[in-house]
């Protein structure tokens, strides 16, 4: 198994400790190997089955001049034999690199990352692998040609992925990188609600309740001890306004609520409330967040 060693975030801008050890304190001139020159020690960026921080710039900054390059990525592995594996690839587009140093990461939801580098001309390449086998399957690279290189690519939930950055023509020495992930805006619910109503002795009297809204929602209905709670589902096909008929009849006294949530799994969703007076009904819309039933002001 992988061996992960964990990026500190901070409340701004996450960055990685350099690793030192006491024998490079006094070794000025040879920088110990990074610790995450090997592909099985790479650095992760989360945690699998955390969330992957999608606020924040995530940097690390790694000097490495003493990164190798491994003919088997599983080796070395911590055991005292090592399964066998394939050879980092070393080339990308006509261009070969090496110094390598790797980086993994558990996108929570579908996104983008973008991934730059500066210090040297580099290779980035974005990989995907094998939680079981960790086999990984290179999905695309950007050879360097400048200080500063970047990659930008859409990642998937549920995936492993990995980075591996190498100095063009075994280029070396302090290297900064820096990662970004953009996560949309979860679609937000929008819906309509029409009452008819007239007014009674003791206050209005409802005769339907329409709701217009978007195709695989769920409305639920409810108005406290006045009714029982009713839900429909909005179909792939046909209307997208559900009717609730047994309404009709029910008197909603001054101070009573009526409350329509619609709601669809990871969407922002809709509370429309309705606080009947003696004048008629005063209606206000909040946003749920996804999978909560907690009205709000304001959703993200």
């Amino acid at each position: 198994m992988k061996r992960y060693r964990s990026i500190s975030v901070g409340t701004a801008v996450a960055i990685l400790a350099l690793a030192a050890s006491a024998a490079a304190a006094t070794a000025a001139t040879v920088p110990p190997a990074p610790v995450n020159d090997n592909y099985i020690d790479s650095l992760e960026l989360n945690a699998p089955g955390t969330k992957l921080n999608s606020v924040d710039t995530l940097k690390d900054v790694r000097d490495t001049a003493s990164a190798s390059v491994q003919s088997n990525i599983f080796d070395p592995c911590g055991l005292a034999t090592c399964p066998a594996g394939p050879a980092e690839i070393t080339t990308c587009n006509g261009v070969s690199y090496g110094n390598t140093i790797w980086y993994d990461f558990y996108p929570q939801a579908d996104g983008t990352v973008q991934i730059q580098t500066s210090g040297f001309d580099n290779v980035v390449s974005l990989y995907t692998f094998n939680p079981n086998t960790l086999l990984p399957t290179r999905l695309r690279c950007v050879p360097g040609s400048f200080s500063s290189d970047s990659l930008v690519a859409k990642v998937k939930k549920r995936l492993a992925y990995t980075i591996q950055i190498g100095g063009v023509n075994d280029a070396g020495g302090p290297l900064e990188f820096l990662f970004d992930y953009f996560v949309p805006p979860p679609p937000r619910l929008t819906a309509t609600a029409t009452i008819t109503a007239e007014t009674s002795n003791s206050g209005l009297m409802l005769l339907n309740l329409a709701v217009a809204t978007v195709r695989g929602t769920h409305v639920e209905v409810n108005c406290g001890d006045r009714c029982r709670p009713e839900s429909k589902n909005v179909g792939n096909f046909g209307s997208t306004t559900v009717d609730f008929p047994h309404l009709k009849g029910v008197t909603m006294p001054s101070g009573s609520k009526l409350q329509i949530r619609v709601s669809a799994s990871g969407s922002i969703g809709t509370l429309i409330q309705y606080t009947f007076g003696t004048a008629g009904a005063t209606k206000q819309v909040f946003c749920m967040e996804p999978g909560s039933r907690t009205p709000r002001t304001t959703c993200h």
